[in-house]
């Protein structure tokens, strides 16, 4: 019999969703923050960013601690909003976003319950 150790559930983009949507508050903080950046601009820059991410973390294994998380973020930012002054300011603004209950939205009908 085997010892279930861990549980990994990928809960964004499969079971719950940012509301509105990630590049939409990537738009609107870069432009509080100073960008000039258009939306089509953010939405394909956030795709191709984190798709980078993806890779990296694919090349490592899957493997991931707080730190890295961070980091993924932190450049995934630096990448889609290069031209504001300040990328800090804007990924602690977008984190503490994305932190919030609020910010996301469950899709009816994909949570489900069953016994092991």
């Amino acid at each position: 019999m085997h010892t279930i150790r861990a549980i990994y559930f990928d809960a964004v983009g499969t079971l719950i969703h940012p509301q509105p949507g990630a590049a939409e508050v990537y738009f609107d903080v870069g432009r509080r923050r100073g960008s000039r950046l258009d939306y089509k601009t953010i939405r394909g820059r956030f795709r191709m960013a984190f798709e980078k991410q993806e890779a990296l973390d694919r090349a490592g294994g899957w493997k991931t601690n707080e730190s890295r998380e961070q980091q993924r973020w932190r450049d995934i930012v630096a990448l889609v909003l290069d031209d504001v002054p300040d990328p800090e300011a804007c990924f602690t603004e977008l984190h503490e976003h994305f932190a919030k209950p609020a910010a996301w939205w469950l899709r009816p009908g994909r949570m489900r319950c069953s016994p092991i």
